[in-house]
């Protein structure tokens, strides 16, 4: 998803009532050479700390506000925790390389930056 399709999803299951049953994602590691070969235990090292300090900064609350979200919704993502499981796989390129559980748009937010994070390993 974009920044603009999740924070219009993350807004949507908001107003709409958010559904507590926990959800499975399968994430799988692009079979793409602009992905270097990554360390799995460096890669789970990122996404546990990711986890535990996952915040909306006030940048973000404020850009957020600035594109009209409503006072109520930017307070609720401010006092967000992520809350997902992690299971690890040692994959190939086009293999899954995890599966979260958790919240729909926990899973959502934070599948998206485990695409991201093998971008950092080799820097």
């Amino acid at each position: 998803l974009s920044e603009p399709d999740l924070f219009a999803a993350l807004h949507h299951w908001w107003e709409n009532g958010r559904d507590p049953q926990p959800q499975s994602w399968s994430i799988f590691l692009p079979d793409s050479p602009v992905y270097p070969p990554l360390s799995l235990a460096s890669l789970a090292e990122k996404a546990e700390r990711l986890l535990r300090e996952f915040r909306f900064g006030p940048d973000a609350i404020q850009r957020l506000g600035r594109k009209g979200y409503e006072e109520a919704f930017l307070n609720y993502l401010q006092r967000q925790r992520l809350q997902c499981e992690i299971e690890w796989f040692a994959p190939q390129p086009g293999q899954e390389l995890c599966r979260l559980t958790g919240p729909a748009w926990h899973g959502r937010l934070l599948g998206a930056a485990l695409l991201h994070l093998p971008d950092f390993d080799n820097r």
